[in-house]
């Protein structure tokens, strides 16, 4: 989903270069938005939800877009200013570029992966009204 922007926006770079930026930037906001919107509704298919539902997901997401762009982005941030500075410190030679690219990066995706999916839980459990809950998921509120 992230590279249809380009995918859409391609045809119109023979037309015009300015097109072809407005049209790209355009597109892949909008992306960006129904990705924010529908964040939840990973959660909600992974604990098996019984409203889980694209449609379901973006009406609890209305209103709190905002707050959900925010939550991930102090996420992925601090792993990915970890990912540049490593890669600008270890990549003046060759084999500590490749140390960084085989090794340390793949480890800073691994834990963002678990920071972010620790994170979407947290978002449903606080947003999920239409999406439901499953009868046997247990939820403490947060302190």
């Amino acid at each position: 989903m992230r590279e249809l922007p380009r995918v859409v926006a391609f045809p119109f770079a023979f037309v015009a270069g300015f097109l072809h930026g407005v049209v790209l930037i355009v597109l892949a906001i909008v992306v960006a938005v129904i990705s924010v919107r529908c964040m939840i509704l990973f959660a909600a298919i992974a604990v098996d939800a019984p409203g889980a539902d694209w449609r379901n997901a973006i009406a609890d997401s209305k209103g709190h877009s905002w707050r959900i762009f925010l939550v991930l982005l102090c996420t992925v941030a601090p792993a990915m200013i970890v990912a540049v500075v490593v890669t600008m410190i270890l990549g003046f030679s060759l084999l500590t570029a490749e140390l960084a690219v085989g090794v340390i990066l793949p480890a800073i995706i691994v834990a963002l992966t678990a920071a972010l999916a620790a994170v979407v839980s947290r978002l449903f459990a606080a947003y999920s009204s239409q999406l439901g809950r499953p009868g046997n998921l247990y939820l403490r509120p947060a302190v």
